[in-house]
């Protein structure tokens, strides 16, 4: 077994793998955070909203107050499913856990089992490369897709 090899492995393991591992867990944690929040945020305004619509339905001071704080409720509670549309909270964060749980598949190489460790070491730092390549890639499906031209008559 070559130590040079077995020192790579581990200094790849731990900057690059660890690291990046680390990272995705963060950030999914942070998403599911900020969806819980949304969510939260979006049933007290919908319940206050419900509650400001009933109250101005009845003959109570200050009917004009209520009555205006009915209408604009609802579009409040409009924007916060916008912002968690625009954003997709849920689906980032999916992204990231998917990437994770990838990474700690990965399995670390035997190099002392292996005939040649270069094409060992190789393998592996291709299956990390390969799953942080496709994390990347699902990255474009966040994105709107371009509109289709008109047919030509």
């Amino acid at each position: 077994m070559n130590d040079r090899a077995q020192q790579f492995v581990e200094v790849y393991r731990q900057a690059r793998l660890v690291d990046q591992r680390t990272y995705y867990e963060r950030t999914a944690s942070r998403f599911q955070a900020a969806q819980r929040q949304l969510l939260l945020t979006s049933a007290i305004v919908f319940g206050i909203s419900a509650t400001v619509g009933l109250i101005a339905g009845l003959d109570v001071p200050g009917k004009l107050v209520w009555a205006i704080l009915a209408a604009i409720l609802p579009a409040v509670t409009t924007v916060l499913s916008a912002y968690e549309g625009l954003y997709a909270f849920e689906r980032v964060a999916k992204l990231n856990r998917d990437a994770a749980r990838n990474l700690r598949r990965v399995e670390i190489p035997n190099l002392s089992a292996a005939a040649d460790e270069r094409t060992v070491v190789a393998q592996y730092v291709a299956a990390v490369e390969q799953i942080l390549t496709n994390e990347r890639g699902q990255w474009g499906q966040l994105g709107v897709e371009k509109p289709s031209e008109p047919e030509k008559t």
